[in-house]
C-alpha cells in the first residue's frame, strides 16, 4: 500500500529530477494520489513507484504527451494501445523486470490477452492450445459456448461402468475449462466429460463460473500488507 505522503513525495522527486519538466503543486499532486483507485493504492508501493521513476529516468523515448504518473504506471502496468490498464494488476514479468531496476525494460510490448492470436497457436479446424493463447474476446465466447452446452446436459444418477471413469471425466473436464480440449471434442454427449457433468452438475456449473472469472480477469486479488510487493 502506498500513502499520499509516499506517493505525492517520489513524484515531487522525480520531477525535480527530470531537465524540463514542470514541477506540480502540492494541491496538484494531492489531487493526483486521491484520483488513484483504491485497488492501485492498495497494491501499489513505495518500491515499487521508486522502480517505476528509474525505468522513466533510463527511458529513451518516454511519452511526454500524457499525464507524469500515468507515464510512471506504464512501467509497471500492461499496456494497451499504449496506455496503462491499471484495473488488471501488475505485469505478469513485472517480478523479473524489477530484479534488475538498472536496466531499462522496454514497456511497449503489450500484455498476452491483449495481443492478436498468432495462428502458430491455433490447433486444425480453429481448435484451441489452451485459453492461453486465446484473446479476451475468444475466452469470453468459448465459455458462453461451455456455459450453453452444460446447461443443455440433463442430469442423470447412472453410474458409470467402470469405477475410474468419474475421476477421468473430472479430469477431462477441468481440461475443457482450461481450453486445452478444442472446440471439436467439446463437452459432447458419449464424452466422459460429458458424463461427469450429468452426475455432477451442480458443482460442473460452479467450476465454470470459477474458470470465467480466472480466465476472464474478472476476480482482482489485492494486498493489504503494506510495503509489500504483491507477487
Amino acid at each position: 500500500m502506498i500513502s499520499e505522503e509516499d506517493f505525492t513525495g517520489l513524484i515531487a522527486c522525480a520531477l525535480e529530477m527530470l531537465p524540463k519538466m514542470r514541477q506540480l503543486s502540492t494541491t496538484t499532486l494531492a489531487k493526483m494520489y486521491v484520483q488513484l483507485s483504491d485497488k492501485v493504492v492498495v497494491e501499489l508501493n513505495p518500491f515499487i513507484l521508486q522502480y517505476a521513476i528509474k525505468q522513466r529516468l533510463l527511458d529513451p523515448n518516454p511519452p511526454d504527451d500524457m499525464a507524469f504518473h500515468m507515464q510512471l504506471f506504464r512501467y509497471i502496468y500492461p499496456l494497451q494501445n499504449n496506455v496503462a490498464v491499471l484495473n488488471r494488476g501488475f505485469r505478469s514479468d513485472l517480478r523479473t523486470r524489477i530484479s534488475d531496476p538498472d536496466t531499462f525494460h522496454d514497456p511497449s510490448p503489450q500484455r498476452e490477452e491483449f495481443m492478436p492470436i498468432s495462428d502458430e497457436y491455433r490447433l486444425p479446424a480453429g481448435a484451441y492450445w489452451n485459453a492461453n493463447s486465446m484473446t479476451i474476446e475468444e475466452r469470453r465466447k468459448y465459455y458462453e459456448k461451455c456455459k450453453i452446452l452444460i446447461s443443455t446436459i440433463e442430469p442423470t444418477k447412472q453410474l458409470l461402468e467402470f469405477p475410474l471413469q468419474g475421476p477421468l471425466g473430472k479430469i477431462m473436464y477441468e481440461s475443457v475449462l482450461r481450453g486445452s480440449m478444442g472446440k471439436k471434442p467439446l463437452l459432447h454427449q458419449g464424452t466422459l466429460a460429458y458424463e461427469w457433468i450429468a452426475r455432477n452438475k451442480n458443482l460442473a456449473q460452479e467450476m465454470l463460473e470459477t474458470a470465467i472469472k480466472e480466465r476472464l480477469g474478472s476476480v482482482e486479488d489485492t494486498t493489504t500488507k503494506e510495503d509489500d510487493v504483491p507477487w
